[in-house]
């Protein structure tokens, strides 16, 4: 068992700044957890502590029920991929996965035979008398990885790793580390920045912002129910539109009043807060997936149809992104629809916008709480 425990842990530098703020976070044995979050949130300290490049200044951090704050990193069972691949480069492939072992002192045999499965892993056997200024960058991130494998550790901890390839290699990248994850059934802590690896790759999500875990939930709870507004900005792209405006409540219906007049009926399941927020400075946050071109989509029976004016037309094949110009916001809202659906700069269009999967925020703080979750909806371990 390789489960990872973090009981308010704590870091604290010499200077006094605290890049980890007492976070709780139970990683399950064999899952692949990612954390994401923008620079300086507190991602990477937290998986260096974890490492045990980093000391824990307070609290416990328990791999596999054994705490291990006072552990040498090279006696927590735990293999560390990098960013920049830290290859030797006067050895070859070989060599450099050998490294480790050979440090160990483990016997010449098993080292070629745990070489060899690595190898084929990763399909690296013709790859094995290279050097590393021989190989592509996602060779290179191969040969990272088959030197943490042939470990056979408890854990695995990625930080970063794919940041340095091009666009395609990423992609490629993110099915191996999947496929790989699903071959090895090993415990993984993977740290990103870029909420679509985040989303494709981890079992659940940690989402962190300035030293804080903001929530933790699998991929499609985390983008169907953010815990805040911090949340919801942060995964998805492009991200949420976020209207300001004002609850009103017009008999048995609640709608939400826009700050340039419009209104949108609120025709969603989890209402019970409305009241007690009535009236408040509120915002509401609606995906660009749940507007709809009124020229081209019959509205959903729980759409408002409101008059937009298109700004900016983005194709991206099969779909496009459009983005409009609303009375009364600064900013402008993207919707997301068939790229099919054909409009022009300058035109006025209908935009049919379905509030039933949106959600309410309690103010314009980039923390503020969705006030759309039901009240015991767990902000960790959901």
């Amino acid at each position: 068992m390789a489960a990872i425990t973090l009981n308010r842990v704590v870091k604290t530098y010499d200077n006094g700044f605290v890049a980890v703020k007492g976070i709780d976070l139970h990683i399950k044995d064999k899952e692949f957890m990612v954390m994401v979050g923008p620079s300086g949130c507190g991602k990477t300290t937290t998986l260096r502590m974890i490492a045990g490049l980093e000391e824990v200044s307070d609290g416990d951090l328990m791999i596999a029920d054994r705490r291990v704050n006072d552990v040498e990193p090279k006696d927590r069972d735990i293999a560390m991929v990098f960013q920049n691949y830290a290859l030797y480069p006067h050895m070859s492939v070989y060599e450099n996965m050998a490294f480790g072992l050979k440090l160990r002192k483990m016997p010449r045999a098993e080292i070629h035979a745990r070489i060899e499965e690595a190898a084929r892993m990763l399909s690296l056997q013709s790859q094995l008398e290279k050097k590393p200024k021989q190989l592509s960058g996602g060779q290179r991130q191969r040969v990272a990885l088959g030197r943490a494998i042939v470990r056979h550790p408890k854990v695995f901890l990625f930080d970063e790793p794919l940041s340095n390839l091009d666009a395609k290699l990423r992609g490629e990248m993110r099915y191996e580390l999947k496929t790989l994850q699903q071959r090895l059934q090993t415990t993984m802590v993977y740290v990103t920045h870029d909420q679509i690896e985040a989303m494709t790759l981890g079992d659940r999500i940690t989402v962190m912002s300035h030293g804080e875990i903001q929530q933790v939930a699998a991929p499609t709870i985390i983008y169907d129910f953010p815990f805040n507004r911090f949340v919801a900005a942060f995964i998805g792209s492009p991200g949420m539109n976020f209207l300001p405006g004002r609850l009103v409540q017009d008999g048995d219906a609640w709608w939400f009043a826009l700050a340039g007049g419009a209104r949108v009926r609120m025709d969603m399941a989890e209402r019970s807060r409305f009241a007690e927020h009535a009236g408040k400075d509120l915002v509401l946050g609606v995906r660009p997936e749940h507007l709809a071109h009124g020229g081209f989509v019959t509205a959903a029976p729980s759409a408002t149809t409101v008059g937009m004016t298109v700004r900016v037309v983005e194709l991206m094949g099969d779909h496009q992104y459009v983005y409009l110009a609303l009375s009364g916001q600064d900013q402008p809202v993207v919707m997301k629809c068939n790229s099919h659906h054909r409009c022009t700069v300058g035109q006025q269009i209908q935009v049919h916008c379905d509030a039933a999967p949106a959600h309410v925020f309690a103010s314009t703080d980039e923390h503020a709480k969705n006030i759309t979750l039901p009240k015991d909806f767990p902000q960790i371990h959901a």
